[in-house]
């Protein structure tokens, strides 16, 4: 019986060592990216439009992978309030580019960063 489960742990131990050996090192995410572009208020507006209902406001965050251009790509909603509000996200990330390096030097390439969105009027 001490064998068999011996043998067990060992395989499992084998197995996730070589899945973490094949899987690719992702860099940190980035948290304060060095804007260059942004969408301009007109941008957000008509973004905003699109997505509201009765005068609604909303939020949504995207998570997107930064370009060696700094742009933003490959962008995905991971949040939304409600309906329509990731679409008006995801409509606005081309509008968006950082430096291409961070503050402290690192590359911006190949870096995820999920930037939030809030839609609402100002009263």
């Amino acid at each position: 019986m001490k064998r068999s489960v011996l043998c067990l742990s060992l395989v499992v131990a084998t197995a996730v060592t070589a899945a973490h050996a094949m899987s690719p090192v992702t860099p940190a995410a980035l948290t304060n990216p060095d804007w260059v572009e942004r969408p301009n208020g007109q941008d957000v507006l008509a973004a905003y439009s699109a997505a509201i209902k009765n005068g609604s406001s909303g939020a949504a965050s995207v998570r997107c992978q930064v370009s060696s251009q700094g742009r933003l790509g490959q962008c995905v909603v991971v949040r939304q309030t409600s309906a329509g509000f990731g679409e008006a996200a995801l409509r606005l990330t081309p509008l968006f580019r950082m430096r291409l390096s961070t503050a402290d030097g690192q590359p911006v390439a190949g870096r995820e960063i999920t930037v939030p969105f809030h839609f609402g009027q100002d009263d």
